[in-house]
């Protein structure tokens, strides 16, 4: 299952002032995502985003217009998304 978005906020919290940078996501797609990628939903500071798109853009399932994910907010958002 996916994380409770007040729990991703806590440890982003915590995490933050231990000097690190924290990423909550959702991930959808069961078994077929599994096999052949999933769809992300990261929520984080938009600098951490782009520090990690190019690896998400490479695991994320691929369809015809691109890649299944996108920046979805803030620390909290890819799992309420989810």
């Amino acid at each position: 299952g996916n994380e409770w978005f007040p729990n991703t906020l806590a440890r982003g919290a915590k995490l933050e002032a231990a000097g690190f940078r924290f990423m909550g996501m959702g991930v959808s797609g069961g078994e077929e995502g599994a096999r052949n990628g999933p769809s992300l939903m990261p929520g984080s500071t938009h600098e951490a985003y782009e520090m990690m798109e190019p690896i998400l853009t490479k695991i994320a399932a691929q369809v015809d217009d691109g890649p299944c994910v996108t920046y979805v907010g803030e620390l909290g958002a890819g799992n309420y998304v989810k």
